[in-house]
């Protein structure tokens, strides 16, 4: 997946901004390529370990995107004290009741670590039916890319 350098750098701010909660948000763009970051409130009660989306905000955000013809790509957020893979809630959020399905498929997952806040780490992945993950390369670009 290709994703502007510029969103990279926004969803790290964004990770240094919110810590020592998660932080979170929507990924959109062309197939393939991730255009822009939409960051949404992190309303869960255990902010520091988890992250939920504030629902109003949410679904302005998707019906947006729906009325510009943008396609969400994917998730991101943060973990503020562990590496950049998904955990167990993670996994399980991703799935719908039963945990046979993607929640929401075809969406890719983007995970900002923290653990060293001096050297962020980024990584994407893909959760898949019964919670099989599966990463996906990250290649930054440019603008003019």
């Amino acid at each position: 997946m290709l994703i502007l350098q510029n969103c990279l750098q926004g969803m790290i701010d964004q990770a240094r901004r919110d810590a020592p909660n998660e932080t979170c948000g929507l990924l959109t763009g062309r197939a393939g390529r991730i255009e822009q970051i939409h960051a949404l409130k992190n309303v869960a009660e255990e902010a520091e370990v988890r992250y939920e989306f504030e629902p109003m905000e949410h679904f302005r955000m998707l019906k947006k995107t729906e009325r510009e013809g943008v396609p969400i790509l994917g998730v991101y957020h943060s973990h503020t004290a562990s590496q950049a893979y998904p955990s167990a809630t993670d996994v399980e959020r991703a799935l719908l009741p039963g945990g046979a399905d993607p929640l929401y498929p075809g969406y890719l997952y983007i995970i900002i670590s923290l653990q060293n806040p001096a050297a962020p780490v980024v990584r994407g992945f893909w959760i898949r039916a019964g919670g099989e993950i599966q990463e996906e390369a990250l290649s930054i670009v440019g603008l003019d890319s």
